[in-house]
């Protein structure tokens, strides 16, 4: 029976390198690590260390352990260092891959890697399809390909890929809560608000309070939009719902809330808005330098008529490149 239920080999294979009580300790921290929640990484990070130590060899371990690492950043669910989680998830990764060169989850974690690196998305979609290649049912490598498209201007092409992903998996929260992003940004908000109702009827549970905030702020609804990003940040205090807050705060001209307690991108805007420009572009470079959106960056130097500057920075980065 269990052969027939498991994707075909795979997990039965996986399950018979190492012990019943490793193997344990992975999947449970597999569990965790599709929460998206800062404890239940933490959690998940704290058992993938103990299997680790009782089976070194086991590379299915490593390569969620590398994922892990990268979603404990501080600019996604946790509160490591950018380029220390980096350095954390690259040795799991390489030595998952050392271990076992074709499995799929360590080759769909540096594909992640990799697109989180400036320029990084073309090596990204590499990995990430020859992962799919292996293993067509990895759910997150596909949510990553959709993020690596989207860095390379294929938009079309990752949407594809989002509304592939909730016809496999109708109540996915990442594909979900991705699509609802993309329909915002494409003004298609109908679609955003039918994918949000079908959560609400089966998962009443579920906590979209962001995504229901952000698709307000869209309608120019900030009145009902902002209780609903205050709410999503108790719940889960993470980069992105403290974004969609920035966004209700800066709208609002609540400026000195939104530095407090908004995102890097809406602190900066709000720093801005206060006449703080000097702080603002610090902050505005630091977002570019870390392989962000260069976008504040060049908003707020030409607002300050220092452009020259700005070529400067960009030939700087051509030339870097």
């Amino acid at each position: 029976l269990r052969a027939k239920l498991l994707v075909p080999g795979e997990a039965l294979v996986a399950a018979a390198r190492t012990s019943p009580e490793v193997y344990d300790l992975y999947l449970l921290a597999r569990q965790k690590i599709s929460e998206r929640k800062r404890t239940s990484l933490e959690s998940a990070a704290q058992l993938l260390d103990k299997a680790i130590a009782l089976d070194p060899e086991f590379a299915p371990a490593h390569a969620q352990r590398g994922i892990c690492s990268l979603l404990l950043s501080e600019d996604l669910y946790g509160g490591v260092a950018i380029d220390q989680a980096q350095a954390q998830a690259r040795t799991h990764l390489d030595r998952a891959l050392l271990l076992r060169p074709s499995l799929a989850e360590a080759l769909a974690g540096l594909g992640f890697y990799h697109y989180r690196l400036p320029g990084g998305n073309a090596l990204a979609i590499q990995y990430l399809e020859q992962a799919l290649l292996i293993n067509p049912n990895l759910i997150e490598a596909s949510n990553w390909l959709y993020f690596a498209y989207r860095g390379v201007g294929q938009w079309q092409r990752g949407l594809a890929i989002l509304e592939n992903m909730i016809e496999r998996d109708p109540l996915n929260m990442l594909g979900i809560g991705n699509a609802v992003w993309v329909y915002i940004q494409m003004g298609q908000q109908d679609k955003a608000y039918s994918l949000l109702e079908r959560v609400w009827l089966y998962m009443p549970e579920n906590h979209t309070g962001g995504l229901e905030a952000e698709l307000q702020f869209s309608l120019g609804r900030f009145a009902d939009g902002l209780p609903l990003a205050e709410a999503a940040v108790q719940l889960n205090p993470i980069n992105e719902t403290r974004r969609v807050l920035g966004m209700g705060l800066n709208a609002t001209h609540q400026y000195r809330r939104a530095i407090e307690e908004g995102n890097r991108d809406y602190k900066t805007l709000a720093l801005w808005h206060l006449g703080r420009s000097d702080e603002a572009s610090m902050l505005a470079y630091e977002i570019a330098s870390d392989g962000y959106s260069a976008s504040l960056l060049f908003m707020l130097m030409n607002a300050n008529g220092r452009s020259q500057e700005l070529v400067e920075y960009l030939e700087g980065c051509l030339l870097y490149t």
